[in-house]
C-alpha cells in the first residue's frame, strides 16, 4: 500500500492568465489527478497560485516535480509535504477557488510545519491547515 502525502505550495505564474487560460489548466489538472489518483484544491488570485495536493506518494512527487518544472510557475515554494492518515479533499480532483487578497495573504504566511515529529493531537494541526479547510468550507457554500 501506498503511503499517502499532502502537499501545499505557493508560486506565480510567469504571465497573467485569463479565464480561457485558467480553464485550461484546471481541465488538465483534473483529468491528470484522476489517472494519478491526487485529489486537492488550487487557490488562484492574481497571479499568485496555492494548492494542496494529495495522494499515493510516488505520484503525488511526480505531480509536483513536474509542477515545479512547469514553464507557467516560477517562484515554487514548498510550504508543507508530509504523509497522512486520510485524505481531507478525497471529492476533490482539483477544487478551485479565487481567494481575496487577503485571504491569500493569510493562507500563504500561515504555520504549515508540524511543530513536532511524528504524528501530533488534533489540536497542534499546524494553522495553515486549518486556515486552508475553513476557506474551503467557506468557498462552497
Amino acid at each position: 500500500m501506498n503511503t499517502l502525502l499532502s502537499l501545499v505550495y505557493v508560486s506565480s505564474a510567469r504571465l497573467p492568465l485569463g479565464e480561457p487560460a485558467l480553464e485550461q489548466l484546471l481541465c488538465k489538472a483534473r483529468d491528470r489527478n484522476q489517472q494519478n489518483a491526487l485529489t486537492g484544491v488550487l487557490l488562484y488570485n492574481g497571479g499568485n497560485f496555492m494548492q494542496y495536493l494529495e495522494g499515493p506518494a510516488p505520484a503525488l512527487q511526480e505531480t509536483y516535480r513536474r509542477i515545479a518544472r512547469d514553464p507557467l510557475h516560477e517562484n515554487v515554494i514548498e510550504l508543507l509535504l508530509e504523509p497522512i492518515a486520510e485524505r481531507s479533499y478525497s471529492r476533490w480532483d482539483m477544487g478551485f477557488a479565487r481567494p481575496t487578497g487577503s485571504e491569500m495573504l493569510a493562507l500563504s504566511t500561515a504555520r504549515w510545519k508540524q511543530t513536532a515529529s511524528g504524528t501530533i493531537p488534533t489540536k497542534d494541526t499546524p494553522v495553515g491547515i486549518l486556515l486552508l479547510h475553513s476557506f474551503w468550507q467557506t468557498a462552497q457554500r
